[in-house]
């Protein structure tokens, strides 16, 4: 035997073992993702807010109930589809916190949410999200921050724009 398969033949059992703890390590994160109960499909709404329309957003949810970290992806259905955002947070016993980032590097849009379950409807939170706005004034760039009202529900509700009516706004 030479030094090659001495040395060659248990490197190459340690570097198989670390990529087999790796895929392992992935399959169970991959499990309890699918086991927490906010798993799945979730609809945000987003009420008419000082000039902006009342938005309504498609989320795919995953929820690690062993560790509480969240993480969804957004879809705007109404009233401006195809925008895509990425939520990352924690489920704490009845509260939701955590950051969301738009898709596209391009548009600024991000913030943070913290939402609170309802006593009598597990399936139904509100909260608020925190977001810079941007407004272009006198040739300054001023920046204001707006806490906006924001509810999570299993099932599609029913919105003023879903309704076909205008949204509010000039």
């Amino acid at each position: 035997m030479g030094i090659v398969s001495t040395v060659g033949l248990p490197l190459a059992a340690a570097i198989f073992g670390a990529f087999l703890f790796e895929i392992v390590r992935r399959l169970f994160r991959w499990w309890d993702e699918r086991r927490g109960p906010l798993r799945g499909r979730w609809w945000q709404h987003i009420p008419p807010f000082q000039n902006e329309p009342e938005k309504l957003d498609k989320m795919t949810m995953r929820h690690n109930s062993r560790d509480g970290t969240l993480a969804a992806t957004i879809e705007r259905e109404l009233p401006q589809a195809g925008k895509k955002w990425k939520f990352d947070g924690y489920v704490r016993d009845s509260l939701i916190f955590g950051v969301f980032l738009n898709d596209d590097p391009n548009e600024m849009s991000y913030g943070t949410m913290r939402l609170i379950v309802s006593a009598s409807d597990k399936s139904r939170w509100t909260g608020e999200y925190t977001r810079l706005h941007l407004d272009q004034k006198s040739g300054k760039l001023i920046s204001t921050i707006l806490n906006v009202p924001v509810t999570w529900s299993r099932g599609r509700p029913a919105t003023q724009l879903a309704q076909g009516s205008r949204p509010p706004g000039p």
